[in-house]
């Protein structure tokens, strides 16, 4: 939710910095606080904040997102990748995708 929040052209920065920083704002005591911490580098008020985290319309845009992606494709997990109409759920090696792509050129 705080990612589609983000001021414009932020959504990918704020997501990189959310995903390298998981495990700080994860396992952080008050990991709310940790996050508006984060949030504030991208340009976030803690009123700006805590707006998002509490707008219902975005969060029923996002479940159906997610339905969408479970009832249309499947998709049930993260990550899953979808190439040439067949699915591959779970981690996936560099290496790995890199040949399943190659052999299918």
């Amino acid at each position: 939710m705080l990612a589609r929040c983000a001021p414009n052209g932020k959504y990918v920065p704020f997501m990189d910095m959310m995903l390298s920083q998981l495990r700080t704002w994860a396992t952080a005591e008050d990991g709310s606080a940790a996050m508006l911490q984060m949030a504030k580098l991208a340009g976030f008020t803690q009123e700006s904040f805590q707006a998002c985290l509490t707008d219902q319309t975005l969060l029923d845009e996002i479940n159906a997102v997610r339905e969408r992606g479970a009832e249309e494709f499947g998709i049930n997990s993260t990550p899953t990748f979808l190439i040439n109409g067949k699915k591959y759920s779970g981690d996936m090696s560099v290496d790995t995708m890199s040949a399943l792509i190659d052999s299918m050129l």
